[in-house]
């Protein structure tokens, strides 16, 4: 899969071989969070909140994806 979050990485000079796997990553990041209910998400947001920054940045470069604002 090539959307906008490969281009982003491969803008940032990443290796095109690791490109996927980190894409992948992210993607199950993302789905994981948005497993969790409301109190997780806000405890989660709270202990590591760079994970929203990862997951909020990839749902800008990828359409339809939830940015967990709440």
């Amino acid at each position: 899969m090539s959307g906008l979050y490969h281009h982003y990485l491969k803008g940032i000079g990443l290796a095109d071989t690791r490109i996927d796997s980190i894409r992948e990553a992210v993607d199950s990041l993302h789905a994981a969070v948005g497993y969790l209910d409301l109190e997780n998400r806000r405890k989660l947001r709270e202990a590591c909140p760079w994970i929203f920054d990862t997951v909020q940045q990839y749902a800008d470069t990828e359409r339809g994806l939830n940015r967990y604002d709440d």
